[in-house]
């Protein structure tokens, strides 16, 4: 998914800070918390290489897993 805008990383650091002093003061988790924030200015990437190795996973392609799902929610009579 793409980003809607790019906010600056010291503004998101600012609203964090905020939020969990927000928290802090409320007794609540924090909108939005200093780990998100360091978080967010990564790029996280996943492989399922182990589960396809270790697991036997094979995934399908996501038009024939959406194609399976809806003849199984009209086989069922939920569609």
């Amino acid at each position: 998914m793409k980003p809607v805008a790019q906010v600056p990383m010291w503004i998101m650091y600012l609203y964090a800070i905020a939020g969990e002093c927000e928290g802090r003061l409320f007794g609540r988790l924090p909108r939005f918390s200093l780990l998100w924030a360091r978080s967010a200015n990564h790029f996280h990437f996943y492989s399922s290489d182990k589960a396809r190795r270790e697991l036997d996973y094979n995934p399908i392609d996501f038009r024939a897993m959406i194609q399976r799902t809806a003849d199984a929610l009209t086989r069922d009579k939920m569609l």
